[in-house]
């Protein structure tokens, strides 16, 4: 008999107790249809491109065996979701005789042979070719499942059929599959914001005073008298600040520019940075909704002291983060650093499948802290204009609802060093940036995250009134010249999570 014209064939094992199939029409399969291995060597790369004899691929239909049904697109952009067709190949034949105990035939010892009557179907899971069932999501993964099982049914039918078994092909994935895998389906977006400044106080009118009174230097009078005039053009109200007049009469080193201090206050920011970061940490998780041990990267930078371990160390057992968190502490970025931040978790979150990166600031600048100097003005300036704060943000892609909401996706981030540019800054403040200036100062990388915070409060505010910004750019400046910007797109979900 032609090798052709021969049907399929079930042999049972004895020893293994076992059914093989042996069929001929798999023998001529198209090659890049066929298994790849030492006999079948693959053509070429697995790329995850289509390939040009792949009869499953959409457009395609003509070259397939009948269809036995279809799941049409949701959207009605594809002409269908999920196609259920005959195999031109089958291991199986539909057409022969349904084999009865009485068929079976010896071939050998323990072994017996019956006719391969049955149903070898095909279940094309989607259009896309280069598309996995891993790489689907839930609701197309459900939609799957729910084929096979309308086809099992059809089968568990037919008087004949009394075993159905589905098969999926355990192909192992190429690198670029393993890479896609990885990577998020969206793009990252700000989940929740917090922030947290220490309790100390300090409105801008009085803070001459206090400057001058808790450094003894209240006999400098004309240089209290000219800081006092450009504080009232400097744009800030009030400011929070870790050093009070009792920490600063505890340590009369830090007022003593000849004075070893740097010991003093390194201890100090060893424990406040953390304290006030952890504070700030806590209100994002709050708003955030999920567990913080669901964290799974985290961020943080600070001008405040370079420890070893660091606030991120610090930080773990503040939070209850898991010791598995992955941790990437940032220094001496200057004020660029909280934008810096955000844009590292953004690559951290569109790279990370499931990834919740929490971004933590922190600043005291009690590092900086010094007395007035007849010829320094810049150092009055410095102590007028800066202020104290933390801010955190959790960065993810692909919320989940109905707990996780974005408020701003995170379309695009860059950075760039200008080059012979240092006496050549120029910008326009909005409101929301010159609130926070006048109501926390300058905080560092902090700022950012108090201007995020600000601007969700006025597009909460706005909501329902129309002519709200979509759309809006985030620039930092800082040493370098370095310039962080970031695209952000407001998505209209600007209450916290309940």
């Amino acid at each position: 008999m032609a090798e052709a014209s021969r049907i399929s064939e079930a042999r049972r094992d004895a020893v293994f107790a076992r059914w093989v199939i042996f069929s001929p029409a798999r023998s001529r399969r198209p090659t890049d249809l066929k298994s790849h291995g030492p006999a079948n060597p693959s053509p070429g790369p697995d790329d995850g491109a289509p390939k040009p004899s792949c009869p499953f691929c959409l457009g395609r239909e003509s070259e397939c065996a009948p269809e036995i049904f279809r799941v049409p697109a949701p959207d009605e952009s594809l002409p269908w979701r999920i196609r259920v067709i005959e195999n031109l190949f089958p291991a199986l034949r539909r057409e022969a005789a349904p084999p009865a105990p009485e068929d079976e035939e010896p071939v050998g010892a323990g072994e017996c042979a019956v006719r391969g009557f049955g149903f070898h179907d095909v279940v094309i899971e989607t259009p896309h070719h280069e598309v996995r069932l891993w790489d689907l999501d839930a609701e197309g993964v459900r939609d799957v499942l729910l084929a096979y099982a309308r086809r099992v049914q059809q089968l568990a039918e037919h008087p004949a059929v009394n075993f159905t078994e589905g098969i999926v092909p355990a192909a192992t994935p190429s690198v670029r599959e393993i890479w896609r895998a990885q990577r998020a389906d969206g793009p990252a977006a700000v989940l929740a914001i917090g922030t947290a400044n220490p309790a100390h106080c300090v409105p801008q009118d009085e803070f001459p005073d206090f400057y001058f009174r808790a450094t003894n230097s209240d006999h400098l009078t004309a240089l209290k008298g000219k800081f006092k005039r450009v504080f009232q053009k400097l744009g800030v109200e009030k400011r929070y600040l870790h050093h009070t007049e009792e920490l600063l009469r505890a340590h009369p080193e830090f007022l003593d520019d000849q004075a070893a201090s740097l010991d003093a206050r390194l201890d100090i920011v060893a424990t406040a940075v953390p304290e006030l970061a952890a504070e700030a940490s806590k209100k994002a998780i709050a708003e955030w909704g999920r567990p913080a041990a669901d964290i799974t990267h985290l961020v943080v930078t600070t001008n405040s002291g370079a420890h070893i371990p660091g606030v991120d160390f610090r930080l773990i057992p503040l939070l209850g983060l898991r010791p598995s968190v992955r941790r990437t502490m940032l220094y001496m970025n200057g004020c660029f650093a909280g934008s810096a931040a955000l844009r590292l978790a953004k690559d951290l979150a569109e790279n990370n499948r499931g990834a919740r990166v929490l971004v933590v600031c922190a600043e005291l600048t009690l590092m900086l802290f010094n007395g007035p100097k007849e010829g320094s003005f810049e150092r009055l300036i410095h102590q007028g204009l800066f202020g104290d704060g933390a801010g955190a943000v959790i960065v993810g892609a692909d919320p989940l609802g109905p707990v996780e909401h974005a408020l701003f996706e995170m379309v695009s981030a860059a950075q760039t060093v200008i080059p012979d540019s240092g006496d050549a800054i120029t910008m326009h403040i909005t409101k929301g940036g010159r609130r926070v200036l006048s109501d926390y100062g300058n905080m560092f990388g902090v700022t950012i995250i108090f201007v995020l915070d600000e601007l969700r409060r006025r597009l909460r505010e706005q909501e329902g009134v129309g002519g709200a910004p979509e759309w809006g750019v985030v620039m930092t400046f800082g040493p370098g010249l370095t310039v962080e910007t970031m695209v952000l797109h407001a998505t209209g979900h600007m209450h916290a999570s309940p």
